[in-house]
């Protein structure tokens, strides 16, 4: 090949791919410097967001957090296994999206990790109850609300750190 005024293609080909090479590092050194790539969104800040224009006030989420405290503790309505959040908002008189507010926020997790955890408190207690150590695993799970054994095993594992027979053997001895 002949070369074209005088320059070898050669260094026409190492110029574009020198050139090639330093437009992408001003790109990624440009993109870099952005602050918006760098800026945190905490969890709580994204749940703000979600709900800044509620109409739901600090206080009057409190209020509605102590009211469905003591809901959950005297009816326990975690025990249904069919437990929705619509039927939960029902039963304390709010809308369904004031409730997901209020549990997302004051909780910090959703619905089913909230009535999972009640759930799980249930189970532990028969667990740890001597008088009822002959009681079958499943048999608790669907009595504290589950709907297989399945399900109740991977949400006590994930709330408690142990399977539901390794938690009972941990605070109920075996009888000499």
């Amino acid at each position: 090949m002949s070369a074209i005024s005088g320059v070898n293609p050669q260094t026409i080909d190492d110029v574009f791919y020198v050139s090639v090479v330093i437009v992408i590092y001003a790109i990624g050194y440009l993109g870099l410097r952005q602050p918006i790539i760098f800026a945190r969104d905490p969890a709580g800040e994204a749940a703000n967001k979600k709900y800044e224009k509620s109409a739901i006030d600090a206080d009057m989420s409190n209020a509605l957090l102590v009211e469905l405290r003591q809901h959950m503790a005297s009816a326990k309505p975690y025990l249904d296994g069919d437990l929705t959040l619509a039927e939960l908002a029902r039963q304390l008189k709010i809308s369904q999206n004031y409730l997901s507010q209020v549990i997302n926020e004051q909780t910090g997790k959703n619905f089913f990790d909230f009535v999972n955890e009640h759930r799980i408190e249930a189970a532990k207690r028969v667990l740890a109850d001597r008088d009822r150590s002959d009681a079958k695993v499943l048999t608790i799970a669907m009595d504290a609300g589950f709907n297989s054994k399945t399900a109740f095993y991977e949400a006590f594992k994930k709330h408690v750190g142990q399977t539901p027979r390794q938690y009972r053997l941990s605070v109920v001895p075996a009888a000499d």
